[in-house]
């Protein structure tokens, strides 16, 4: 006979007397199941959850292969609770959950939030924009994780109350696309965020990144930057993905049960749900946002099949 689980406290009463480790309690236990509320009063408890939620950076028993899902899952909150805690302390912290993420390899972790950071950067002051500019300069850090700590950082300057100017941030942006002795990888990802911005001053140099190859992987070509230049820009990725915060609402949450359901069910009818080695994240696909798209195009799979999804 199972034991059903507690009920989850309403946010407006139970929950904002719940002491900081009891709600990190229920972040774990209600694994993908968590309500919007529960991740907003825990990003009202400012610094103390913030500093709460940094332990688990050092805590390597929650970047080892052998965490609970319920461990794997508190990982993902944390970045969303931080993400919503307008604090330099709290900026601070999430580009260090960048770095711990790159540095367990935590890929799958990764492709959930890839895209995403600019979103959780938003309301961060100016001292974390150096953070990120730091860790996109990184050498020795992932090249997936240096471009998106590039693009949160261009898309904070972006933003119309900025004191980053944006022509500065991009000629920042260009000094990396265009540094022939930078990591390629970087070097086409970064040009692939400049060509949506279609600068005159970056044309010349964004042909020549479309000129090299680096095995099969084809970033943009000439008729994506003549297209580009045609419409003067093109609206950055990150402009669609505003509100990573999304994934914990109710309608959410019932269609990941319910995919898990299907996929259950097939699985005991013998069918592969297609599913393998995919413990922690059901509902997201497999290839990362940046990497070759699946169909064979040579195109990454943000700019092929991922839109048709």
């Amino acid at each position: 006979m199972t034991t059903e689980p507690e009920p989850l406290p309403h946010a407006d009463d139970a929950l904002a007397g719940l002491a900081l480790p009891e709600l990190t309690r229920l972040l774990m236990r209600e694994e993908d199941r968590v309500p919007l509320g529960l991740i907003h009063e825990c990003a009202r408890r400012g610094v103390a959850m913030a500093e709460s939620l940094g332990e688990l950076l050092n805590k390597d028993y929650y970047w080892g292969e052998d965490q609970s899902e319920g461990e794997w899952w508190l990982l993902h909150h944390a970045v969303m609770i931080l993400g919503l805690i307008p604090d330099a302390r709290a900026g601070l912290l999430l580009v260090a959950f960048m770095r711990r993420i790159d540095e367990a390899r935590y890929e799958a972790l990764h492709d959930v939030l890839s895209g995403y950071w600019p979103a959780l950067f938003t309301n961060k002051p100016e001292p974390v924009v150096q953070a990120l500019r730091v860790l996109a300069e990184d050498s020795a850090s992932d090249p997936l994780v240096r471009v998106e700590a590039a693009n949160a950082a261009i898309a904070w300057a972006a933003r119309p109350e900025s004191p980053w100017p944006l022509d500065r941030a991009l000629d920042w942006a260009a000094a990396i696309a265009f540094r022939r002795n930078e990591n390629f990888e970087v070097r086409a990802l970064v040009g692939d965020t400049l060509l949506g911005f279609a600068r005159p001053q970056d044309r010349r140099g964004l042909e020549s990144l479309a000129e090299m190859k680096s095995g099969s992987a084809v970033y943009f070509g000439r008729d994506d930057i003549t297209r580009a230049y045609a419409l003067r820009g093109e609206p950055p990725h990150w402009e669609q993905l505003t509100d990573p915060w999304s994934f914990y609402t109710p309608e959410a949450i019932a269609q990941r049960q319910q995919d898990l359901a299907e996929a259950d069910l097939l699985a005991d009818e013998g069918e592969d749900p297609g599913l393998t080695g995919e413990t922690y994240v059901r509902s997201v696909p497999k290839v990362g946002r940046n990497d070759p798209c699946p169909c064979g195009s040579g195109k990454k799979y943000k700019k092929c099949c991922m839109a048709q999804t």
